[in-house]
């Protein structure tokens, strides 16, 4: 999207459902409220099914379906030490393809 480089997640396995993953620890506070922004590609088909990225304190993780546009996602939560955020791709059938790229990410804090 912007810059030389991005996340790929990308793969098949055809004994199995395709998966690909990446997690950080950002430096978040309990008690604090954060923003995740970025923005993802992922293609398009039948076997190309989700990408959820989520920090471990939110009860719903939110999941997204590949349009084969970049498409801008955000969700807040709440902060705790030694927190990880985690971005993973699943694909649902076997020999699923996962074909994700993420880019431009950032977590900002928005209360206190």
């Amino acid at each position: 999207m912007s810059g030389n480089y991005y996340l790929k997640l990308n793969g098949t396995d055809p004994a199995r459902e395709g998966f690909g993953g990446a997690s950080v620890q950002p430096v978040v506070l309990p008690g604090q409220t954060y923003k995740f922004t970025g923005y993802v590609k992922g293609a398009v088909g039948s076997t190309q099914e989700q990408l959820t990225i989520w920090f471990e304190t939110m009860a719903n993780v939110p999941s997204y379906t590949g349009t084969g546009e970049w498409e801008m996602i955000e969700f807040t939560f709440n902060g705790s030490y030694g927190g990880q955020l985690t971005i993973t791709a699943d694909a649902t059938k076997t020999g699923g393809l996962v074909d994700w790229k993420v880019d431009n990410c950032k977590v900002e804090k928005i209360s206190r």
